[in-house]
């Protein structure tokens, strides 16, 4: 009875730790998948920052408050976390992130904003 009750908890242990690294293996992914997009662009509205924290990447136009960046099906394009909006980055022949473009439903209106990488 000893060694089914020992199997039982075996494989329990064994499937939740199993999990428990794939967890910590996807997130590992992730914050690798968002290290292209991570710096500093220069737009005419301010500077607008990209960085990860807590495992999510971060994204703020200077003095506007931060909003968390998702990734989406599309290469290069992230959805903009609790708004109807999106972020586009563009690389350069050296297949670098050179620059990003804001894109958010306002009141209706699309709002757009172009900046430049500077670090």
């Amino acid at each position: 009875m000893k060694k089914i009750v020992f199997a039982i908890l075996y494989c329990i242990f064994g499937f939740f730790s199993q999990i428990s690294a794939q967890s910590t293996a996807a997130a590992e992914v992730d914050t690798l998948a968002f290290m292209p997009y991570v710096g500093k662009y220069e737009s005419p509205y301010g500077k607008i920052k990209v960085w990860i924290e807590n495992k999510q990447l971060f994204g703020e136009l200077e003095g506007q408050g931060a909003a968390e960046l998702l990734l989406t099906d599309t290469p290069d394009e992230l959805k903009i976390n609790g708004m109807e909006g999106k972020v586009v980055f563009t690389r350069n022949d050296e297949k670098k992130i050179a620059k990003l473009k804001i894109s958010v439903s306002a009141n209706g209106s699309l709002q757009e904003i172009e900046g430049e990488r500077v670090e």
